[in-house]
């Protein structure tokens, strides 16, 4: 076939392309540097194998077929260390010709077979025979030599199996680019065609892990290590998946098993950490945690984890210097850049400081407090924060600018993210700012919303958040089902209020007679009208949200209901928050025991009512 033809080809019948699954006939022409041919089909039967089964000797003759077309030819070399191996000098060996049988006489060239210690047996070549001994060389005769090959595609046959590895292709494609839903029907019409195609398996477990669908995600990472029981990473997400999930044990088999096939895998060995943190079993993770550091000192999730427990256990020196390693995180290289300098705790008189919210509401409400200490050292405050929070915060003494995120930043001299100012101040358990009211309400608003209320000013007025964020990591733990505040109905002279801002699928569904709930949420335009109704309650009882933080920065009575292993700024063993003195923590006996924090919330409500 002339080039010109082939090139029609290739433009007009692109679906003649080779590709892994096919069956393919080949002629070929395998020869030395020299020229010295070694074998070849040519005046012979072709040579046939399908692609991706191992059936021919070079993987490096596979991969060059691999996107040929019909009647194609190609030049290719394989190196001698991919061909038979380099010529190894120890495997060249000296032996007492007394070794040999008399009736056998060594000859220069002679083959034989010999066993090894391990029963394989091995082709062995003389390559010296002198008087008293034979030099024998277990080289492959063709060891250290490159082949070249001369190859012509003769024909394919397309299989199912390449069909598959097609849609498997275009399911990767789908899925480098978001397109989830696209990526899983390739995927499941690949595996239908070839059912031991595990790398399709494996993908669908990703793509449906990724959107949250954990459950069918176990499924496709079992069936891919069925098929694949030595599948490194389909163990590794597998063990991500059970311990999203609260299968701990599993988690944990899933992660050694990991590591048994892969003694270094980083990734493996920093999950097994986190999830004995879920477990709460902090001084394991932590030993983990440093495991992961000796294999790779720099890797900054295993830093940033350690940080945290030291955090969470009150070493809070250690704990926010390695909290600064969360800016050496992959998802925060890209973060914003300042134009100016970042605060180093020097002198700030005369100054100004631009602060910038960098995480949740939750943390940004907690951190502002630091305002009124900087306020003190002679600086000019900027605030950088979510738009819902800026009204709000401009009522803070000290501040002087609050800007929302994306609008233009006045000049400043210095800035700092709101979570570093504990370490550039040097806050330890013992001196954490908690002088509150840190936050204040304007008094118009605050009448506004006296007015909403006033008809239930003869009952107790409590607030509930009962479901944290679905989207923040770990919130599902946060979340309390709203069921078991059902109870709350026979209490007499109380009114239950949502402050629930996020949708939750239980509030569509629970009845008047389930539990009464007045719901002025859709009035609610950001935190300053939050803090507003806030002020204008009793009592707050809510799960670890931005809610329970306000209350407890305006010096509102609050219960924080929380998870057995809840966020680490909530300490351990602690009934109490040092941060907001007006808070108490009903943390769960065990995990997912919701029940034994609702009885307590009941109970101290009896007291707090009495009182």
């Amino acid at each position: 076939m002339s080039d010109e033809l082939v090139s029609k080809n290739i433009s007009e019948e692109t679906d003649l392309k080779v590709k892994t699954g096919d069956t393919v006939r080949i002629h070929f022409t395998c020869t030395l540097e020299d020229g010295t041919i070694i074998d070849s089909s040519v005046n012979k039967e072709p040579l046939e194998f399908t692609l991706g089964k191992g059936e021919v000797l070079f993987p490096g003759l596979e991969d060059a077929v691999i996107g040929m077309y019909r009647g194609e030819s190609k030049s290719i070399t394989i190196p001698a260390e991919k061909a038979y191996g380099v010529h190894l000098p120890e495997k060249i060996f000296t032996i007492s010709r007394t070794q040999f049988p008399p009736t056998l006489e060594p000859v220069i060239g002679m083959k034989f077979e010999i066993q090894q210690t391990d029963g394989k047996m091995t082709v062995v070549r003389v390559t010296d025979v002198q008087e008293s001994c034979v030099t024998l060389d277990t080289n492959h005769p063709l060891a250290g030599k490159d082949l070249f090959f001369e190859i012509q595609l003769l024909d394919q046959d397309i299989t199912d199996m390449s069909k598959a590895h097609e849609l498997y292709q275009q399911g990767t494609a789908y899925q480098d680019r978001g397109q989830l839903d696209e990526a899983i029907s390739c995927y499941q019409k690949a595996v239908k065609l070839d059912p031991k195609l595990f790398k399709a398996f494996y993908n669908l477990g990703v793509a449906f892990q990724n959107k949250g669908n954990i459950d069918t995600s176990i499924l496709y990472y079992e069936i891919a290590l069925g098929l694949n029981p030595e599948f490194l990473e389909a163990y590794h997400n597998l063990g991500i998946a059970y311990k999203d999930k609260g299968q701990f044990d599993d988690a944990i088999m899933c992660f050694l098993r990991a590591i048994q096939i892969k003694a270094d895998h980083v990734g493996a060995y920093y999950n097994l950490g986190n999830t004995l943190v879920a477990n709460g079993r902090y001084n394991e993770a932590l030993q983990i945690y440093k495991k992961v550091l000796d294999i790779k000192p720099d890797y900054p999730d295993a830093h940033l984890a350690i940080s945290m427990l030291n955090l969470r256990l009150g070493n809070f020196q250690d704990g926010w210097k390695g909290y600064e390693y969360r800016w050496k995180l992959e998802e925060n290289l890209n973060r914003r850049e300042y134009s100016k300098p970042l605060w180093d705790g020097s002198d700030l008189q005369g100054k100004s400081i631009l602060l910038s919210a960098e995480q949740g509401f939750g943390d940004t409400i907690q951190f502002i407090r630091y305002v009124p200490l900087l306020a003190q050292r002679g600086s000019k405050i900027i605030v950088e924060c979510q738009k819902e929070l800026s009204s709000l915060i401009r009522n803070i003494k000290g501040v002087h600018t609050v800007v929302s995120r994306g609008e233009q930043i006045p000049e400043y001299d210095v800035y700092c993210p709101l979570l570093s100012l504990p370490l550039m101040i040097g806050t330890t358990l013992q001196n954490i700012p908690a002088n509150i009211p840190y936050i204040s309400v304007g008094p118009e608003l605050k009448t506004k919303w006296a007015g909403k209320i006033s008809r239930f000013s003869h009952t107790m007025k409590i607030g509930l958040v009962w479901a944290g964020h679905p989207k923040p990591k770990f919130g599902h733990t946060r979340s309390c089902p709203l069921n078991l505040f059902f109870p709350l109905r026979e209490f007499e002279k109380i009114t239950v209020f949502s402050l629930q801002m996020n949708n939750d699928p239980h509030r569509e569904h629970t009845l008047e007679k389930d539990l009464p709930i007045i719901d002025f949420t859709g009035e609610i335009k950001d935190f300053h009208d939050t803090a507003a109704f806030i002020e204008n309650l009793d009592l707050i009882i809510s799960v670890d949200t931005a809610v329970a933080h306000l209350a407890g920065a305006l010096g509102r009575p609050v219960w924080t209901l929380l998870p057995f292993v809840a966020d680490w700024r909530w300490l351990e063993n602690r009934e109490d928050s040092p941060w907001y003195p007006t808070m108490r923590l009903f943390r769960q006996p065990a995990i997912g025991d919701w029940e034994s924090v609702i009885d307590r919330i009941f109970d101290s409500l009896k007291v707090f009512l009495r009182n």
